[in-house]
């Protein structure tokens, strides 16, 4: 015979699979949502600075893009620019 305890025990664990399912199709459901969202926008999913096409960048002298300083703003924190790039390399500041 099951106790009352064992039954409440049984419960949870039933809701936090349920909720852990739950949790995974709406996880998918978002996904296939911005992968369809970007799919229709003719946007790359990736876009790399390599990649880009200067032939476009009329006002800018090819010298000045080749070699010259990028200068990138943000609204976030210092303390929080290392989340805003691929990893703590591409990421530098000089005084």
């Amino acid at each position: 015979m099951l106790t009352q305890e064992l039954l409440v025990d049984i419960h949870v664990r039933h809701q936090r699979f349920f909720e852990c399912v739950l949790n995974i199709e709406l996880d998918g459901r978002m996904q296939r949502s911005q992968d369809m969202l970007l799919k229709t926008s003719g946007m790359p999913a990736i876009k790399h600075f390599e990649d880009y096409d200067f032939k476009f960048a009329s006002g800018v002298p090819r010298k000045r893009y080749a070699q010259g300083s990028i200068i990138v703003t943000s609204n976030l924190q210092f303390s929080q620019w290392s989340t805003a790039f691929a990893d703590e390399q591409t990421l530098s500041m000089r005084r």
